[in-house]
């Protein structure tokens, strides 16, 4: 597979019970496997300041990526529980910079 394009490659890794895929964490356990959101160690929850002189838009992305990551990602019911605890953070947050 390496040789189809040459700014391409792929390695291979061994299966721990974790593998992170894009955002996806799938954890493989005895009989079935588990989606989480997974996040870079690099992330942090920075987003554009309500006050500044961006677009109404560009500060609303945010939320409208996270609202829509979590109605849309096939991850567990825990893991939505923490997603939608963010998102409400999130919201207060721009609210309370208006």
């Amino acid at each position: 597979m390496n040789n189809i394009n040459e700014h391409l490659e792929f390695k291979i890794s061994k299966e721990d019970k974790t593998t992170n895929y894009l955002n996806l964490s799938l954890n493989r356990n005895a009989n079935n496997v588990d989606l989480n959101i997974y996040r870079k160690p690099t992330y942090i929850d920075i987003t554009v300041h309500f006050t500044s002189n961006h677009p109404y838009d560009h500060k609303l992305a945010a939320c409208n990526y996270y609202i829509n990551r979590v109605i849309t990602m096939p991850i567990t019911e825990q893991a939505a529980k923490q997603e939608w605890k963010k998102v409400q953070w999130l919201i207060t947050t721009i609210s309370l910079n208006t």
